[in-house]
């Protein structure tokens, strides 16, 4: 962001920082069992393409939780301003409720 700040190409007051989506919003598009199947540490390293042990996880957890807090977000935004909203972490997902 910084880049994109220091060249006058964003102004600060325009960023805003989402939070994490709630389990509730994840349900509306996902299966409760692949939801479930994330407590799997084999399972997050499978899509991540290493392995991963719990507390990394856990951590990508949440960072999938605050990158899908950002597409709603975005959404948002753009829904009530009528203006561009782009969400930096966006574009790293998928299209199916079981992946």
């Amino acid at each position: 962001m910084a880049f994109l700040t220091d060249r006058d190409l964003v102004r600060r007051q325009d960023i805003s920082r989402p939070r994490s989506s709630s389990l509730e919003n994840i349900l509306r598009v996902h299966r409760p069992e692949y939801v479930e199947s994330l407590s799997d540490s084999n399972t997050i390293g499978t899509i991540l393409g290493v392995p991963v042990n719990e507390t990394q996880a856990y951590e990508a957890l949440d960072l999938f939780r605050l990158a899908v807090g950002g597409t709603i977000q975005a959404t948002r935004l753009a829904l009530r301003t009528g203006k561009v909203a782009v969400h930096m972490s966006g574009g790293f997902h998928h299209a199916t409720p079981d992946e």
